[in-house]
C-alpha cells in the first residue's frame, strides 16, 4: 500500500517473480498444532515426516497423531532423541489469501485513521 500497489499487483508480484517459493509453500503441511509435517523444500532437509510415512499421516482423521523419533543436536550437551507428534488434520498455507486479509485489515485501519483526523 505504501508503494502505491493494489491488491491484485501485490499478489501478482508474487506469483511472477517468486515460482520456487510459491510451490515450496504448496508442497508444505502443517499439522493442527502449527508444526511443518511434511516439505518437500530443499532448504528444509530433515524437517517434518519423510514422504513415506507423510503418505500415511494425510490419510489421518482430526485428532489422530503420528509420531516420529529424531536426534535433536540443536541445543548444548550433544545429541538428543527426541519424539516429534504430529496432529491431524494438516494444511497448507495460503499466501494469497493472507495477503487479502492483511490488505483488509491496514485498509480498515486507514481508513479509521482517516475518519479520526477528519474529526
Amino acid at each position: 500500500m505504501s508503494m502505491g500497489l493494489t491488491l491484485e499487483e501485490l499478489k501478482s508480484i508474487w506469483r511472477v517473480q517468486f515460482p520456487i517459493a510459491r510451490r515450496y509453500e504448496s508442497e508444505t503441511f502443517y499439522d493442527s498444532r502449527g508444526r511443518i509435517a511434511f516439505t518437500a523444500s530443499r532448504g528444509l532437509v530433515d524437517v517434518g515426516l519423510p514422504r513415506h510415512d507423510w503418505l500415511r499421516a494425510k490419510q489421518l482423521s482430526i485428532g489422530e497423531t503420528i509420531t516420529q523419533i529424531v536426534i535433536d543436536d540443536t541445543q548444548p550437551g550433544g545429541p538428543r532423541e527426541r519424539t516429534i507428534s504430529y496432529v491431524a488434520p494438516f494444511d497448507r498455507c495460503d499466501r494469497e489469501a493472507d495477503y487479502e486479509i492483511a490488505w483488509a485489515e491496514f485498509e480498515r485501519r486507514r481508513n479509521g485513521a482517516s475518519a479520526e483526523a477528519a474529526q
